[in-house]
């Protein structure tokens, strides 16, 4: 079955402007696809009428949707989020006890419920129990939905759950593994739902405490994914918390939420109400003006005259002292990297809050072959500052001269996390992906360093040398290495 490119389009855009879905191009073969197969049921298989179809019937168009997206997951999938998740929960379900109310929690996008059991066990080895949690799970595929509820994976889908867990948790039936009672009762419900509806779902307490909402933004255009935040916010709790995927950031697309890292990994939150300011105590009565005897005048004497004082030496102004950092830089550039060594570790006894000077000396360390040292130094800017993006820019760059590749790739992935549209870094991540000959993610990345030049970009305070800086630069360097794979 044929389907032209120009009708491909179409759907595309009938997607994004109904459903808020967003298919860009090299997703066009797989949205082809789901058009197939969704036309095979159908009874008339004239492309121009299905077509008509779906701009006539939305349903339809929401029936067509599931088949184009990815409903990829697995148990406990990204573990620093589900640490993070067990480090809240005891403050959470103390809190929820003391207002006399339930816990709430949404898996929203839970596909084929692998998300929603992963948060359930982590519940339970809490200490939750079924009246001290609503959790619900949602998903904009039916079929994803009734698998959930269904709850029965094959063996190979396990690998992520300990001995133990399965044991405790989940019945085997033949080369399959069923969610046990215990598991099933920590569920409130599992119901379809599109973010891209006016309503979502609140639970009975009026606001959820957590959200599960990972890899579902990345379907949505920039329009989209304000649209569905304002709602997540709005459906939030304040200081309750926001779980995206790895890859999703809401960087310059919606500021209404706090960016924290925690257990290792990076959540947002909806900033907690601010406590009223302290009463301001009442101003003190004024008491009446004491009457005191004065004392008798005596007579004038004019004060003794002084000898007058010498005219000053007219004063030079004395110039103001380079900045060490500047100083260091020029040492670097002259190949002076103990002198520059020495300089920035006196300055930073002055300045010990100066990321710059901390971030440029673990360069030099790195490039003195003081690894150690190095190491120490962006591990100590990142403890001042855990969402400093230079210190993880470089971090990575160290980790990727020293082949340790995939604590390269986690620390400039951070960096893309933080700030989507910074070249270098994209770059960087291309040459990591390229050393470990992942060449289709090195591609990718590449293209990624091309595509954000067109937009600002940070400019950098620490140094390292040879590290292409300038957009014209980094877009030759982008360009020869994508034509060399």
């Amino acid at each position: 079955m044929q389907i032209a490119d120009e009708h491909i389009a179409l759907v595309a855009s009938l997607l994004r402007e109904r459903v808020g879905f967003e298919v860009r191009p090299e997703g066009y073969n797989l949205l082809r696809t789901a058009l197939v197969d969704r036309m095979r049921e159908q009874a008339d298989r004239d492309v121009g009428r299905y077509l008509r179809l779906l701009q006539e019937e939305e349903e339809e168009l929401e029936r067509l949707l599931p088949l184009v997206t990815i409903g990829k997951t697995s148990f406990f999938r990204d573990p620093g989020q589900f640490r993070a998740l067990a480090s809240l929960l005891p403050g959470l379900l103390a809190e929820a006890r003391d207002e006399n109310r339930r816990l709430a929690i949404w898996s929203a996008g839970c596909a084929t419920g692998e998300e929603v059991y992963s948060i359930a066990i982590t519940l339970l080895e809490a200490g939750a129990a079924p009246w001290d949690v609503e959790l619900l799970a949602t998903d904009i595929n039916p079929e994803a939905i009734t698998a959930a509820a269904r709850g029965r994976y094959r063996e190979d889908r396990m690998a992520p759950v300990s001995e133990e867990r399965l044991s405790r948790f989940f019945v085997q039936d033949d080369d399959h593994w069923v969610a046990g009672q215990e598991l099933r009762g920590m569920i409130t419900g599992f119901r379809t739902h599109n973010l891209n509806a006016k309503e979502f779902p609140l639970p009975a307490s009026g606001a959820w405490d957590v959200i599960f909402c990972r890899n579902v933004l990345i379907y949505f255009d920039r329009k989209g994914i304000r649209s569905v935040a304002q709602k997540l916010h709005d459906s939030l709790r304040p200081g309750g918390w926001l779980l995206l995927g790895y890859s999703e950031s809401l960087f310059k697309l919606f500021d209404g939420f706090e960016l924290v890292e925690l257990q290792g990994s990076f959540l947002y939150r909806r900033p907690p109400p601010r406590p009223p300011a302290p009463e301001r105590a009442p101003e003190p009565e004024e008491l009446p003006a004491l009457e005191l005897p004065r004392a008798p005048l005596l007579p004038h004497r004019p004060p003794p005259a002084r000898p007058p004082a010498p005219e000053p030496a007219a004063r030079r102004r004395r110039a103001p002292e380079p900045d060490p950092h500047d100083r260091a830089i020029a040492l670097v550039e002259e190949g002076e990297f103990k002198e520059a060594a020495a300089l920035l570790e006196r300055a930073l006894v002055d300045h010990p809050k100066r990321l710059e000077l901390r971030i440029t000396l673990g360069n030099v360390y790195a490039l003195l072959r003081r690894h150690d040292e190095a190491e120490a130094c962006f591990e100590r800017a990142l403890a001042e500052d855990p969402l400093a993006v230079e210190a993880l820019l470089y971090q990575g760059l160290f980790f990727l001269e020293r082949s340790r590749y995939a604590e390269a790739e986690r620390a400039l992935s951070r960096v893309i996390y933080l700030e989507p549209d910074f070249a270098l870094a994209h770059f960087l991540l291309g040459r990591c992906q390229e050393r470990q000959r992942r060449l289709d993610g090195a591609r990718r990345s590449y293209r990624n360093a091309l595509r954000a030049l067109g937009k600002a970009q940070r400019p950098l305070r620490a140094f390292y040398p040879d590290l292409p800086r300038d957009p014209e630069t980094l877009d030759a360097a982008a360009r020869l290495a994508l034509a060399a794979l």
